[in-house]
């Protein structure tokens, strides 16, 4: 029992460190990808407030009267090794009271179009320390950055951007992103020198700060540059649920567990203090049943006894028999329970043992008794405890004659190399209940006879005891006819 606790223990912590490991990493996986997303976020915040500072801007020109003009602009892209070069226009037309921004695509020459080869975008954007958001799009949105940049810087020729505007979108894009925290907004020139700064008040970025910058176009530093605190702590605080949540849960699940081995390490302690109760009161009974079954016996043999008397006495000694057979039994089914038993295996000799078993049972059964041997060899050997096979062996006996027929009980004994066969011409088993006999405590149904005692106990001991051997029991019966049961060794 002790052995099964600390098997148990040992397999609920594999389970809770499994489940602690599983966790966390699917914990860290979503902290990864919600830190990524995070990031992406707050880049396209900052690339879309620039889209939307120029959109005001052209809302404006479109509300001023008098202002024409065209503004050409071109981009190359390689999209899977196909060439795509052109020419976008970009023409303000007034018709009437409304303004129109018209964007036209025109091929550009051959030479033109050798010479963006050599430049593809992605390496483009590369070679220019560009955002590295856009290294992970798609060529298609890094085409549209690039008309964005180029809108961007013809754009400024017909009216400045205005950072405070920038600032403003860019601070709501971000609530909107779920970062409220402070920040700072530089603006660089096309040498990369801040020219204006923006942002929260009275911000000082620490030196573990993160940066994001959008490179307003394609051939100079000139951008705007976020700098906000890690967004590490953000996702931390957005995961703060899941966090608690999955604390919560790897908590219960440690306290039930836990408890369950504090109820199955009860459970054991109260099993062995039933067990040496078991122990300790059978070997007390054992004394003073053997010094009564010895006094009652002397006064049976050495005493001049009424008739009277003498009967009483044969009551007295038949019960103390079978109290005593109880105890031994119970004793031994206790002894077999212990796990700490260990069988002392010898090579018994079935003639000497089965001859002192016939003898002892032709004394106490109180009918007439036939016994059969038929042992191939003579001198045959079985390698078992000698002990327990005297107890197996005393135990199938006695139940021959408990369940003998007419008064009279028939039983043979074979012997062979590594099987024990004993044979009864009883009154047999239901076929039914054949696979219900070697449970602990079953006995057989009989109406209402009640003239066979015992407590189930026999067989679930034989079969046990084989089992710790490394045997096995084969038992064989027919209603009316009898049983045979067969005890096959390990040799």
């Amino acid at each position: 029992m002790k052995m099964k606790i600390q098997k148990i223990a040992l397999l609920v912590g594999a389970v809770l460190v499994a489940v602690f490991l599983y966790q966390s990493w699917w914990l860290l996986r979503l902290y990864r990808n919600e830190t990524r997303q995070m990031r992406h976020q707050i880049q396209q915040a900052v690339v879309q407030a620039d889209y939307l500072e120029m959109d005001y801007r052209i809302h404006l020109l479109s509300s001023s009267n008098g202002i024409h003009g065209n503004i050409s602009f071109s981009a190359g892209a390689q999209l899977d090794d196909k060439d795509s070069s052109y020419v976008e226009q970009m023409t303000r037309k007034d018709i009437g009271d409304s303004t129109f921004i018209e964007l036209e695509r025109h091929k550009i020459s051959v030479d033109e179009r050798q010479a963006m080869k050599q430049h593809p975008v992605r390496q483009y954007f590369r070679d220019r320390h560009n955002d590295s958001l856009l290294m992970k799009e798609n060529p298609m949105l890094g085409m549209s950055y690039t008309v964005q940049r180029t809108m961007h810087k013809s754009l400024r020729d017909l009216a400045k951007p205005n950072y405070e505007r920038y600032d403003s979108i860019l601070t709501a894009l971000l609530k909107d992103a779920g970062v409220s925290g402070p920040h700072l907004v530089e603006v660089t020139d096309e040498a990369g020198r801040p020219t204006d700064t923006l942002g929260t008040r009275d911000y000082r970025p620490t030196p573990r700060a993160e940066h994001f910058s959008y490179y307003l176009t394609e051939d100079t530093h000139e951008a705007y540059r976020l700098t906000i605190e890690p967004v590490t702590s953000l996702v931390l605080q957005q995961m703060a649920g899941i966090l608690a949540a999955s604390a919560v849960i790897l908590l219960v699940l440690a306290f039930a567990f836990c408890y369950l081995i504090w109820t199955l390490n009860r459970m054991r302690s109260l099993d062995e203090m039933k067990t040496d109760f078991t122990n300790n009161i059978t070997h007390e009974l054992k004394t003073p049943i053997s010094v009564a079954y010895a006094a009652n016996d002397a006064l049976l043999n050495f005493s001049s006894l009424s008739p009277k008397a003498q009967k009483y006495l044969r009551i007295s000694q038949e019960q103390l028999t079978k109290l005593s057979g109880m105890v031994e039994k119970i004793l031994s089914m206790s002894m077999e329970h212990r796990k700490t038993l260990t069988l002392n295996v010898t090579h018994v000799r079935l003639e000497e043992l089965v001859g002192s078993l016939i003898e002892i049972h032709r004394l106490k059964s109180q009918q007439a008794v036939d016994f059969h041997i038929d042992l191939q060899p003579d001198n045959l050997e079985i390698k078992a405890d000698r002990n327990h096979l005297t107890a197996m062996l005393s135990n199938l006996i006695d139940n021959a004659i408990k369940y003998a027929r007419d008064d009279h009980a028939d039983i043979t004994i074979r012997g062979r190399d590594n099987l024990v066969e004993i044979t009864d011409k009883g009154i047999g088993i239901p076929h039914d209940k054949l696979r219900y006999v070697c449970d602990r405590f079953y006995r057989v149904p009989q109406g209402n006879r009640h003239d066979v005692k015992g407590y189930g106990l026999g067989l679930y001991y034989v079969k046990s005891m084989m089992e710790r051997h490394g045997g096995s029991v084969e038992i064989e019966s027919k209603e009316g006819e009898g049983t045979t049961v067969r005890l096959r060794f390990n040799g």
